[in-house]
């Protein structure tokens, strides 16, 4: 035989079938030939199409979502359509949100599309926390731990919860005490914390020794009774304070190298005459 058989079909062909021709072929003038037509089918080319996993602070757009693509490929000048989606925007919270196909597609019906999906992680948001240094008088109350949120600061009307602490009691005596973080926090931002002092002063504004106004041997040896007020005691209100059940009920110890020390309804401590000189 001579010649060859023959197709219409060629490399940018749509997926479908083909008749395959007699074309050229020939048995020459000493035979008759007979032909029977064949089929070339054209099938879907196999295309691998897999997100790429990204990343983003919290409160920031969304990157743009990126794709490559495996498998045979795209031939004959092709390209996807549409584009990969995901549920996350500005106001998502921290956490992992999947990269679906979205309207993502084959060019035409000539591609068999197989999509693998990757995630697009919201990470916290860096901020600076810094607490206000405050000060206070013996005796009372601390004031509301405040602070200021510096660097990029908070968004989309966010406050940040829980709240700063410090060990300092009314009962504390003049000194500082560290502020620290205490609960305050939030999924959504990375805390950078700076630290500050609560200051407890004595009454006349200074953070050095209380003034000692007068004794009470009756309570415990080498004990005195300091009035933060600085109203001197007369013996007998020293007598009943010394006798008062409810001093001896508040006693504490601060620990073995320290004095007993006591508070009275927001009035009256009791420090040993070592730590504390007139």
């Amino acid at each position: 035989l001579t010649g060859a058989v023959s197709t219409t079909a060629t490399t940018t062909s749509n997926v479908g079938n083909y008749d395959i021709d007699r074309g050229t072929l020939s048995a020459g003038s000493n035979y008759t030939l007979a032909y029977q037509t064949g089929t070339l089918s054209v099938t879907q080319r196999n295309l691998v199409v897999a997100a790429n996993a990204i990343s983003r602070e919290y409160g920031q757009n969304n990157p743009a979502l990126t794709y490559t693509v495996s498998g045979s490929g795209l031939i004959n000048g092709n390209t996807l359509t549409g584009a990969l989606a995901t549920a996350a925007n500005t106001i998502s919270n921290v956490g992992n949100y999947i990269i679906s196909q979205g309207t993502l597609a084959a060019p035409s019906a000539n591609y068999a599309l197989t999509y693998q999906s990757a995630n697009l992680t919201v990470t916290p948001r860096a901020i600076i926390v810094s607490a206000d240094a405050i000060s206070r008088a013996f005796g009372a109350e601390n004031p509301p731990l405040t602070y200021r949120v510096i660097g990029q600061g908070l968004i989309n009307g966010d406050q940040l919860s829980g709240a700063l602490a410090t060990t300092a009691r009314a009962t504390s005596l003049p000194g500082s005490y560290e502020i620290t973080q205490g609960t305050l926090g939030s999924v959504n931002y990375s805390i950078n914390y700076q630290s500050n002092t609560l200051v407890v002063t004595n009454n006349k504004g200074s953070d050095g020794p209380v003034r000692i106004l007068t004794t009470a041997s009756r309570i415990q040896d080498s004990t005195w009774i300091i009035s933060p007020d600085y109203a001197p005691l007369t013996t007998r209100e020293a007598s009943f304070y010394a006798n008062s059940s409810k001093l001896s009920s508040d006693f504490y110890e601060k620990n073995k190298s320290s004095p007993t020390i006591c508070f009275n309804g927001g009035r009256f401590c009791l420090v040993d005459t070592s730590d504390y000189r007139q």
